[in-house]
């Protein structure tokens, strides 16, 4: 009897699947497309690029999201500007979202954060959110690069998110 629950399983499926894919491609086989007669037809090439761009996805997702986190963004947050500053997500008019440094310190009186586990928990969420969005690699580069820098009560840091038109109409409703 296994002790894998249903979620594991199929995991484990789909590992032993890939395998075998794997294994087909390095001894020269095709692998198996899906009962089709013709494997050049365009409905194998569709099918054949969705599972690679599926893999791609699957890979990006875990170098990305495993390789920085709330952490390292707090880090270069500290190592720019000399404090762990605040980041939120702000709508703009017309139909803009902004992921923007606000001059508010972790550990001031008008954080809004009451703990370090809060704040680092708020950080690694905009972690996920830029990734999901495919805008992390994008807003570590506009930090590193930019000479903006945000002044308490003035000036905050905005950084314009990139996202397409289905996106925004999925974010903003």
């Amino acid at each position: 009897m296994s002790t894998y629950g249903p979620s594991e399983r199929k995991i484990l499926k789909e590992r032993r699947r890939a395998k075998a894919e794997r294994e087909a491609i390095d001894s020269g086989e095709l692998p198996d497309y899906d009962g089709a007669d013709d494997p050049f037809s365009a409905e194998n090439f569709r099918a054949v690029a969705d599972r690679a761009a599926r893999e791609k996805k699957k890979q990006r997702v875990s170098d990305g999201a495993e390789s920085f986190d709330g952490y390292k963004l707090r880090d270069l947050l500290l190592s720019k500007w000399g404090k762990p500053l605040d980041v939120d997500l702000q709508r703009r008019p017309p139909r803009s979202v902004y992921c923007t440094i606000m001059p508010v310190a972790y550990g001031s009186r008008k954080c809004r954060h009451g703990t370090e586990l809060e704040y680092l928990m708020h950080l690694q969420g905009i972690v996920e959110i830029l990734d999901k969005y495919d805008n992390l690699e994008l807003f570590l580069n506009f930090i590193r690069t930019t000479n903006r820098t945000p002044l308490g009560g003035t000036d905050s840091v905005p950084f314009l998110m990139a996202l397409s038109d289905d996106e925004l109409d999925k974010i903003l409703g």
